[in-house]
């Protein structure tokens, strides 16, 4: 029955039926109709597949996930980014090395997270690169960042930033953590 919500036309149906697919895992039957479903012209739709595609981890899904790299929406790159960080691949690496670029603060932060989740502990220049922006959101994700990964000085580092961010908002978020 969840199968067939996914070829509901109500998206609230098709999202949660995509949901529930997430959880159970349903490999076989469901792959598929997640290539078709890929190509849905709902950004939450799509966004939700790059989940679900994610924990399918097939080569065929990771094919599918490296063509969403290129989707117009940011979120969706984003998720696909983060997905990647689960697939111990070195191949991986050099698809994300880009994305340290992008002017995204959701995005660079993703990249920098999956990166050093997969080893990639030259990340740690981009997530200075980060911290050091004059765009505060680039700010706020850095810390994000932070608070995501095993940083070995993250007291240290987040000392600093106290010290040195103009920004109460970040200066608040660096305490929290």
């Amino acid at each position: 029955k969840v199968v067939n919500e996914l070829h509901s036309l109500d998206k609230e149906r098709k999202l949660k039926a995509l949901q529930i697919l997430n959880i159970l895992e349903k490999e076989k039957e469901v792959e598929p109709l997640l290539y078709e479903l890929i190509k849905d012209p709902d950004k939450k739709i799509r966004a939700t597949v790059v989940k679900a595609l994610g924990i399918l981890g097939s080569a065929e899904a990771i094919k599918y996930l490296i063509k969403m790299l290129s989707d117009p929406d940011i979120r969706i790159r984003a998720n696909v980014i983060e997905t990647f960080e689960h697939f111990k691949n070195p191949a991986i690496i050099n698809l994300l090395l880009p994305f340290l670029q992008n002017p995204d603060n959701r995005i660079r932060g993703n990249t920098v997270k999956a990166l050093w989740n997969l080893g990639y502990l030259e990340a740690k220049d981009a997530l200075e690169e980060m911290i050091n922006s004059q765009n505060e959101l680039m700010r706020l994700s850095a810390l994000w960042v932070i608070s995501e990964i095993d940083y070995p000085e993250k007291k240290v580092l987040l000392e600093q930033i106290m010290q040195n961010d103009p920004s109460q908002i970040i200066h608040k978020k660096a305490e929290e953590l």
